[in-house]
């Protein structure tokens, strides 16, 4: 894992984990950009607005003739 407080520069770091010094700097929008274009997405429980809730009052369209 590179570290940016540790003695030893970015750059040897990277070189020594055999990685890009590219994929050390990202920047999250295009994190997103690449997992939307991969189609995956983080898991999280999603509203359900499909369902309505039982306590909440329906009011009728008044502006309808």
């Amino acid at each position: 894992m590179i570290d940016r407080i540790h003695a030893l520069p970015v750059t040897r770091q990277a070189q020594v984990l055999g990685i890009s010094r590219g994929s050390v700097y990202y920047l999250p929008q295009a994190v997103a950009t690449l997992m939307r274009k991969m189609g995956i997405e983080a898991l999280y429980r999603k509203p359900n607005t499909s369902r309505r809730h039982p306590g909440h009052t329906i009011y009728p369209y008044l502006l309808r003739a």
